[in-house]
């Protein structure tokens, strides 16, 4: 039997930017040899993407994490359907997230594209006639050959339906949703003083970007208490870039950051039920105190929140670092 580890390539990406990701599938067992492996409930892969080299801000010196959790969706959406049987018309949806860099150095662009590598293994879970409901992702992260992440995490696979947050022939309810996770917020209210047409992007650098085109979410609503809230723009999928800007964006505000020269060092987000495209999203952020690493970089906690229709939809603990 041929044992050599087969080599997929997921899915185009959905624009020409998208960087392009090479899966080699690694079966530890006989059984992981065979495509829709519905035998095996764990599957290990090699992942290799290019970190670009985006137009950033003056100053800039860090590869774009998002740019790593994007490549990791992608494959695990695609591994979900290829190795464990998932259906295509089930969406793949990300609800935990647990990320953090372990060394900053590689994170540093050195003036041209850099070479990621991410070591997955994917193991599922809720077994349903052998196909999973979840998938448990465990990774570590090298650049050019040096570690220097590693992340877990948990995909649930959903119907298209629920994805795109309400069911066909039903009207739409504002509060559904998971009891448990889904809560009430009255600031979510200012949501109905930004419809989509009287969006304005937030400023490129106040939110680490370099393009406008890159921006997802809007001026600060308002700034009190400590916290900033934000509209997110319509349509924004996935969801994570938004809660990056606004935490970066918060950092700034809020504890004199300079957010071109930040890096999101940890990263924890939890999602209770996908986004609504044809309602109003907000995001809000609130940092800690801010303190310095064991090099002296100051540093500081944010906590950030979604809203929508008066109820959080996800939540987010990231560590905002200024890289000086």
């Amino acid at each position: 039997m041929d044992t050599s580890p087969a080599v997929e390539r997921p899915r185009p990406p959905q624009s020409a930017e998208a960087p392009v990701i090479q899966l080699v599938h690694r079966p530890s067992t006989r059984d992981g040899l065979l495509l829709n492996g519905r035998t095996s409930t764990e599957h290990a892969f090699v992942l290799s993407t290019v970190l670009p080299e985006p137009p950033l801000p003056a100053g800039s010196g860090l590869y774009e994490l998002r740019s790593a959790i994007e490549a990791v969706r992608r494959a695990c959406e695609f591994a979900a359907h290829q190795y464990f049987g998932v259906p295509r018309d089930s969406a793949v949806l990300p609800t935990e997230t647990d990320l953090v860099i372990t060394d900053l150095r590689p994170w540093r662009r050195a003036g041209r594209p850099a070479q990621a590598t991410i070591d997955l293994r994917l193991r599922g879970g809720r077994l349903v006639d052998g196909v999973p409901g979840t998938l448990g992702c465990e990774s570590t992260v090298s650049i050019d050959g040096v570690p220097c992440g590693r992340g877990r995490g948990r995909l649930t696979m959903t119907a298209p339906e629920r994805a795109r947050g309400h069911r066909p022939g039903r009207p739409a309810d504002p509060r559904a949703g998971d009891p448990r996770t889904a809560t009430a917020d009255p600031r979510a209210g200012a949501a109905a003083r930004c419809p989509a047409a009287r969006f304005r992007p937030a400023r490129p650098v106040a939110v680490g970007c370099g393009r406008p085109e890159e921006v997802v979410i809007g001026e600060p609503l308002s700034v009190s208490a400590g916290t900033v809230l934000v509209p997110v723009r319509p349509g924004t999928t996935p969801l994570d870039d938004a809660l990056r800007q606004t935490a970066l964006l918060a950092a700034g505000t809020l504890r004199g950051f300079q957010p071109a020269r930040c890096a999101i060092t940890r990263w924890s987000a939890a999602v209770a039920r996908p986004a609504r495209p044809d309602r109003p999203l907000l995001c809000t952020a609130t940092p800690g105190a801010a303190d310095r690493d064991t090099d002296g970089r100051p540093l500081a906690p944010v906590a950030l929140r979604l809203l929508q229709d008066g109820r959080t939809l996800g939540s987010a603990d990231v560590t905002v670092l200024l890289d000086c």
